[in-house]
């Protein structure tokens, strides 16, 4: 595989739960040598017309993108859209549903949080959000600030991840619906982050994931996150072969978000091979 022009598939911006603009983000990412890459922001395309605007400016290939929460047998699993159009009308039905749930939802975090000992203010949280899509990394931030937490990963490990009292559940669709949502916007749909992540708080393997992947690809998925953030060549090498054996095409980004993290992977410190974005394109204009 050629590794040799860096590309970064998976990068989010201050539109959901990043802390950079589009602007300050593509900055970077022309400074770190990328070539190709793609804005993947929560269950949002509000970002997607400046990054491509931007991308146009700075001679990056840019490729439209997103990224889903969607249920599973136990917790959830995120699904990555490729190409999507932006202005597909179910799509952006959806998408407004999904909004409307997550600002709830931090509401209701943030007033636990206040009846636990670590009060924030709603109107920092939402200051942080910018915005844009407001979510648990925005709180987190808050609670650094507060001197709750030393860094965003300390506060989602020890005061809202899964198992802290604080956690309240978001809305997540049906994987199908998600697939169907991206493929029917004229994307591709490709299953994020199979394994387990040490960067990420709470970010575990996914329960049955050959099970998980065959169904998937009965949706309609034509890739799997194989060269993922903080990934060991062991991890990369294992889903590969999974990519290998469910004829799915290995992709790849940094999830970078900007927050801070001691041990967050920068943009294109791993990305897919060159076939591998020669074949989403492929697949894209077949």
């Amino acid at each position: 595989m050629d590794h040799s022009i860096k590309s970064d598939l998976h990068l989010h911006t201050t539109h959901s739960d990043g802390r950079l603009s589009p602007s300050d983000l593509l900055t970077l990412c022309c400074e770190r040598g990328l070539s190709t890459i793609s804005v993947t922001d929560h269950d949002t395309t509000s970002g997607l017309q400046e990054c491509e605007a931007l991308s146009l400016e700075k001679g990056l290939d840019f490729i439209p993108g997103i990224e889903f929460g969607a249920k599973a047998k136990r917790g959830e699993i995120h699904i990555l859209g490729y190409f999507i159009n932006r202005h597909d009308c179910a799509l952006q039905g959806v998408l407004s549903d999904l909004q409307e749930d997550r600002k709830t939802r931090a509401e209701r975090m943030v007033a636990l949080l206040c009846q636990t000992g670590t009060p924030v203010s709603w109107d920092r949280v939402s200051e942080l959000a910018d915005g844009g899509s407001v979510g648990r990394p925005h709180i987190a931030q808050a609670l650094v600030e507060k001197g709750y937490a030393s860094h965003p990963k300390d506060a989602f490990d020890r005061l809202i991840n899964w198992k802290a009292p604080a956690y309240v559940p978001r809305k997540l669709i049906q994987p199908k619906e998600a697939v169907d949502l991206i493929n029917g916007s004229g994307g591709l749909a490709v299953l994020a982050h199979p394994l387990e992540s040490k960067a990420k708080s709470g970010r575990r393997e996914i329960f049955e994931l050959e099970t998980t992947i065959e169904s998937l690809v009965e949706f309609g998925i034509v890739g799997i996150e194989a060269y993922y953030g903080d990934y060991s060549a062991d991890q990369i090498e294992r889903v590969v072969s999974l990519a290998n054996k469910f004829g799915l095409i290995p992709c790849g980004g940094s999830d970078y978000h900007g927050a801070g993290n001691p041990i967050e992977p920068e943009p294109g410190d791993l990305g897919p091979p060159i076939e591998s974005i020669e074949l989403l394109k492929n697949l894209k204009t077949s």
